[in-house]
């Protein structure tokens, strides 16, 4: 039995909804009623990551994140065709612009706090709307050539200068004049 579909519709007719009653059978007299319905479950779908990638294509792609997903502004390396990129977290959403089957995870994320704030991404975003570019070549040309590969960050420390030997007999013969002695007497 089959509903006609509304008019301007395109999609083939559905089955029409009938309800089981206890006792009933749609088919006639002596049928047993259904044995077990399936209970209405919800799916969730879960994070979706969108990385702008160093690639000269007009759109942001898709992956799915571990167990906790990336923050906006940080570098991962994600799987591009054959090849691996590092990309920049865009943006974390809960749905896919594709379907969740041809996602593919993450391989690693290589910053644990974001490089990038959301000021620079959102002006980065604008940039690369505004002269019709890429966005993935835009986020790459916002970060420094050594950030653009897949290799950690450096460890940061404080600078420190100390005066070499060399300067320091400099500054006892007072062979320096000046500017030069007194940057060696701090």
């Amino acid at each position: 039995m089959e509903d006609a579909e509304p008019a301007g519709s395109n999609g083939p007719p559905r089955a029409a909804a009938t309800a089981n009653v206890p006792g009933q059978s749609r088919s006639g007299a002596g049928a047993p009623p259904p044995v077990a319905t399936l209970a209405r479950r919800e799916v969730s779908m879960p994070a979706v990551v969108r990385v702008a990638l160093p690639v000269p294509v007009p759109s942001l792609f898709d992956y799915l994140p571990g167990p906790v997903p990336p923050a906006p502004g940080s570098r991962v390396l994600v799987p591009f065709g054959r090849r691996r990129l590092v990309g920049v977290v865009a943006d974390v959403r809960d749905h896919a612009e594709v379907e969740p089957a041809r996602l593919k995870p993450l391989l690693r994320v290589l910053d644990g706090t974001p490089l990038l704030d959301a000021e620079l991404l959102a002006s980065v975003a604008w940039a690369a709307d505004y002269w019709l570019g890429a966005p993935g070549e835009a986020y790459a040309n916002a970060l420094p050539l050594a950030l653009r590969e897949a290799k950690p960050l450096p460890p940061l420390g404080e600078e420190c200068w100390s005066l070499t030997l060399a300067g320091r007999s400099a500054l006892d013969a007072g062979s320096r004049r000046g500017a030069s002695r007194a940057l060696l007497a701090e």
